[in-house]
This record gives structure tokens, sequence and C-alpha cells, in this order.
């Protein structure tokens, strides 16, 4: 319960709506003070070798001129994560069977959103939260972007769940989805969760709903030739809209535009300091990305087709922030470290979740979190999924589709059981 309650203040430190002022620093201290109640005694060498890698960055950042505030909130939580990590060092293949009990939780309340949207339209309020994000709401408990949508005659606003944004709630339903289609569970069983994703009409979301139907469709052992038909046109039909999605927001608003800025921008920031990247926390006095920005978003723009002016909106692409802020080569290996996380037990799943975190975060700025760092840190504290023996190098326990082990690891995820809700 512990364990899954961490993991819940791991996933709202990251996407969660922003309640109030200093919410995030409250939750990394929780995790805390949690996982520190829940580490073995005997274990606590296994972090000795995070004390380098955070005091590396510490190093960088520093030289880089960081604001000491967003340094000292960045060691905290690389302190919070690690701790967390080391409640499972002698089970990681655990943690799958925890977050997927966490992340149900949050796609049955954003699907109980729908109805309630569909129900009480007209009672819903428009309130801002924490002074800077609007969202229209129902008693406070069902959140939906300011942002609508026509679809069919029918105008609708997009849900969040209790993320802050549509874009970061799609990144954990189709995590949700893919851990069911992995372990076995029938594309039907999952209408629902397929459902939520729908209804963040992210045109992200709608490609990596088409990835997973994809993989569920294609690429698991043992899927009919009749199935496999069958799935063509519908996956075809899914792509079709994502990318009808991403065309709309390029042409109809600056969602879009913002999004390629920032990957334009980010990539050119990269080349220009690939060595030791810049400081992200003040890039408002950052003469190289201040000119990027112009030419981007100027007058004289080369890259839109009409005289936008200055448009400031941060910088919301947590790939580039990754690559920018460690420097290129050491955020790859950022990425490197997320991907062969114990955590992630198997290389086919490891590829999954790496896929769906890493394509969303071109989109939305969610890597420098607590979620983010879990997968790194633990790959420092616990070792590679192909080092650490036990159930992860034993015989799965679950099938991964077709009934044949993906060669490796599988993570021992149980069927849901029971209760009211959607199987």
């Amino acid at each position: 319960m512990l364990s899954q309650l961490s993991i819940f203040l791991i996933i709202f430190q990251t996407c969660g709506i922003r309640l109030f002022d200093g919410q995030g620093v409250l939750f990394l201290i929780l995790l805390l003070f949690i996982s520190l109640f829940r580490v073995k005694k005997g274990t606590w060498h296994h972090l000795y070798p995070c004390f380098p890698f955070i005091a590396l960055y510490a190093g960088l950042q520093l030289f880089k001129g960081i604001i000491p505030a967003v340094l000292l909130n960045s060691i905290l939580l690389m302190v919070s994560t690690s701790v967390f990590c080391l409640t499972y060092v002698d089970i990681p293949t655990k943690f799958v069977a925890d977050l997927k009990a966490v992340l149900k939780l949050f796609v049955l309340q954003a699907l109980i959103s729908i109805p309630v949207y569909l129900l009480f339209n007209d009672l819903l309020e428009n309130v801002t939260v924490n002074d800077t994000y609007g969202y229209r709401t129902f008693l406070h408990l069902f959140y939906y972007n300011m942002s609508s949508f026509n679809l069919g005659g029918l105008t609708i606003n997009r849900i969040n769940g209790l993320m802050w944004e549509s874009g970061c709630l799609q990144i954990f339903a189709n995590m949700y989805l893919f851990i069911r289609s992995y372990q076995g569970k029938s594309i039907s069983r999952s209408w629902w969760v397929v459902l939520v994703i729908l209804f963040t009409i992210s045109s992200t979301g709608f490609l990596l709903l088409a990835a997973n139907l994809f993989y569920y469709f294609f690429m698991r052992r043992g899927t009919k030739l009749a199935t496999f038909l069958l799935a063509i046109p519908v996956v075809v039909v899914v792509m079709f809209f994502s990318v009808s999605a991403a065309y709309q927001k390029l042409i109809s608003d600056t969602s879009g535009l913002i999004r390629l800025s920032d990957m334009v921008i980010g990539a050119r920031l990269m080349l220009l300091h690939p060595l030791t990247g810049v400081n992200m926390s003040d890039l408002m006095n950052n003469p190289d990305f201040m000119r990027l920005e112009e030419d981007f978003w100027g007058m004289g723009s080369k890259m839109i087709s009409y005289n936008a002016g200055n448009i400031m909106g941060g910088f919301t692409n947590g790939v580039f922030f990754i690559l920018i802020s460690w420097g290129a080569v050491l955020g790859a290996g950022i990425f490197y470290l997320f991907f062969r996380s114990a955590f992630l037990p198997s290389t086919k799943f490891a590829l999954g979740i790496f896929i769906i975190y890493f394509v969303s975060s071109f989109s939305e700025p969610v890597t420098d979190t607590a979620f983010f760092y879990l997968f790194v840190l633990s790959s420092i504290i616990i070792g590679r999924r192909s080092s650490i023996g036990g159930d992860v190098s034993a015989e799965p326990s679950v099938p991964d589709g077709g009934g044949n082990a993906d060669a490796g690891t599988v993570p021992e995820i149980h069927p849901d059981t029971g209760g009211a809700a959607p199987a």
C-alpha cells in the first residue's frame, strides 16, 4: 500500500494538477519520509553510486549558473527518488505491478469524468488553479481543458483526469494500455482505456494509441491471420486521426507551433552547446535562446507563413531539455539509463514504455521530474535488468500475448480481478 502511495505521489509530482504553490516540493518530502520508513536495513550501500551522479549534475549546473532554488529542488527530487528506488532493491519486478495498480486509478478517474462531463456540462465552472492554469471543473473533482473541439457538431472539452494537461493524461493511459496488452489482455477488454485516450483529443495520444494497437495486433506472438487482416484498417484509421489532429494544431492555433518551435530551437541550441548545454533555469537571459526564439517567431521569420510576432511560451520539449541540460553526450546516456532500468524487466517491455514516454516528451515537459528519474536512478542503484537475477531471469509467470516469453525477462503482472471496475 505504501509503495503504491509513493508511486501516486511520484506521478502527481510529475504531471498532476498544480493545486497550490510548493505542491511538488511537498510531495517530494512526503515521498522521502515514506521511503525512509520502508528502506530495509543493510541496503543503504546501494545508494553510494548515486552520490557522484548527483554531484556531477550539481557541478555541471552550478558551472552554468543555475538558479540556486531550482538546483535545490532538483537535488531533493533525485534524493527522494533514489531512496524510493532503494525500497525495491531486492524485488525490482514488483514495481510493474504497483505501477499498474496506480495507473488504473488514474485512468478510472478519467473514465468517470467522461459521463460526468456529458451529464453535467452546464454545471461546470471555470477556475484558475494556482493563479496559472485555467480549467473547467465539476466540484473540483473532475477537470477539463479550456480548449474545445467540434466533433460531428458536438463541442466538447478535452478531459484532463487529474493531470495538468490532457497530453500528460494520455502518457499514463497509453502506458497502462501497453501493460495490459503486454500481459495478454484482449483489446476488447481494454475498450475503456482506449476511450480515455480518445477523449484526451491529443495528437500524440492518438499516435501512441496507433502504436499500441500495432503492437497488440501485429507484434505479439500467436496473432491469428484473420485478426491481423481486420486490424489493418483500424490502425490506419487511428493513424489518420493522429496525423489530422497534429496538422490541425499546426494550422489553427499556436499549440502545435509552440511544439514545433521548441523542437527546432532545442535542436539548434543543442548544436550550439553540445558538450555542456546551457542553463535551462534562466533561458530568458540566454542570448542564443532569445535569438533563436526571434528567428522562429519574429516578424521576419522564415519558419512560419505569417507574422505571428514574438510569442514566448517557455520550453516544453522534455527530450531536448535533457539533451541541453546535461549536454548532448551525457543526455543521451541519461536516456540509456532510463531504457535499461531494472524496473523494465525485458527488452520488449522496456522498449514499449520508453517509446511512450520518449515520444510524449517531445510535446510535454515531463523529463525533469520524479517519474523520469526513478527509471534513470534505478539503473544506478539496482543495476541493469540482465544483472540482478531473481524473478527477472526466471521463466515469466505471464505470457507475452501469444504465450511465449520474450527472450530475457517479463515482469510478474497479475490480471485485474474482482470489483466493479472494467476488466
